[in-house]
């Protein structure tokens, strides 16, 4: 019982570091968020990445935003795997989508990135 028979969804939603996002009801924020709708000291106006997951359908959209991406990226692995005990397996199951937008990398814009671990993910 407890903390270890908790979902992944539970997990993320209870959270300290979670927010829920005030403009779309199904979004929470892990870790850093933008500053849209909400007062919160946590919120950042340049975040090195932004995760996002949609209680809906229970899938995480992360958006790599500063250079270099493969650092970026191993910063968000790192989190995730920690702040919610996550295998490399764990995670490469998840419902997911990493991005980075065309002001910060032209060339792997518009791609999912995934996981540096996981089968297809792009070499960064």
């Amino acid at each position: 019982t407890g903390a270890t028979t908790q979902t992944l969804q539970d997990r993320v939603k209870s959270d300290s570091a979670t927010v829920k996002d005030p403009i779309n009801k199904n979004t929470y924020y892990l870790g850093y968020h933008p500053y849209e709708g909400v007062t919160d000291p946590t919120a950042s106006d340049n975040p090195p990445y932004l995760i996002a997951y949609d209680d809906s359908n229970q899938s995480f959209t992360i958006s790599l935003l500063q250079e270099p991406l493969a650092a970026t990226r191993s910063t968000v692995e790192s989190y995730l795997m920690t702040h919610f005990s996550l295998t490399q397996d764990q995670m490469c199951s998840l419902r997911y989508i990493i991005s980075t937008p065309y002001r910060v990398n032209q060339v792997y814009a518009g791609t999912n990135l995934g996981f540096s671990f996981c089968a297809g993910a792009t070499k960064l």
